[in-house]
């Protein structure tokens, strides 16, 4: 078993998937005593690979009402004696704003309460990028859905991964830049989504916890496991994604709703931001 670091790391709820769980093995793996805060522990319970995870990577469930930042920090005071909280991050982004308040309550790293409120409604969010001269636009049910992953570090976003290969990808690099300076968020991993209208792209939605596709994509092509750097950005640890700039990682080509693939123009690789 690896050795604690002194402290618990506290994960307040996260996807109901293999993905949302690798957050638990994370903070386990990087030493921490690893507890779960969770309205339901048996929601977990039926992905396949539950059992392992509860077995070998969490060290104490706390069940309590995850909706209140009030609740979860008093539920985290009776943790057993030595096991100060180091580190406060979740997996649900309908958890992000009670999470925000937990970190800013308990003194933490985490992202803003303000910016987790404004990813969280989806008139703020319209509010704010207005101001940036910066349009959000509903979820085309057809054509061009553009996602990324960007990781804040060093003072600034670095764009990890991007998908598909056929979007303009330094159009789309460009506003996910600018969104995200927009929305204030400055700590953390963001899931940006993004469509084509006219050839250039419009924001659709930033969320939290980046999907499996994407967090595979970065850790392949840009060595940076989301959610161990998740947990190390939570818990004041140094980044994996510091140092000299990494390379965009990006997918599969993409086939627009109507017409077909003639062919693949290749690209060069773009350096992130």
């Amino acid at each position: 078993m690896t050795p604690y670091r002194g402290g618990a790391f506290a994960i307040v709820e996260t996807q109901v998937s293999d993905h949302g769980l690798s957050l638990l093995r994370a903070a386990h793996e990087l030493g921490y005593y690893t507890v779960l805060v969770s309205s339901d522990p048996d929601l977990y319970c039926a992905l396949p690979c539950a059992h392992e995870a509860f077995t070998r990577h969490v060290d104490h469930i706390i069940e309590t009402d995850t909706t209140s930042a009030d609740a979860i920090v008093e539920a985290l005071s009776n943790l057993p004696v030595g096991r100060r909280v180091l580190g406060v991050c979740t997996g649900a982004d309908d958890r992000m704003v009670p999470t925000a308040d937990v970190a800013r309550q308990l003194g933490l790293p985490g992202l803003s309460p303000r910016t987790a409120r404004v990813l969280r409604s989806r008139s703020l969010l319209r509010s704010v990028c207005a101001q940036a001269g910066i349009s959000v636009v509903a979820r085309p049910r057809r054509g061009w859905r553009i996602s990324a992953v960007a990781v804040y570090v060093d003072g600034a976003h670095r764009v990890l991964a991007i998908t598909p290969t056929a979007a303009p990808h330094r159009k789309s690099v460009d506003l996910v830049h600018r969104a995200l300076t927009a929305v204030g968020h400055a700590f953390g991993a963001a899931h940006v989504e993004l469509t084509l209208s006219l050839g250039q792209p419009r924001l659709v939605q930033i969320t939290g916890m980046p999907s499996a596709e994407l967090a595979r994509l970065a850790l392949e092509r840009s060595g940076v496991h989301l959610p161990y750097e998740l947990v190390r950005l939570t818990a004041g640890l140094a980044s994996a994604a510091s140092g000299p700039r990494r390379l965009i990682a990006c997918s599969q080509p993409f086939t627009p709703s109507s017409g077909m693939l003639l062919r693949v123009v290749p690209r060069p690789w773009l350096p992130c931001r």
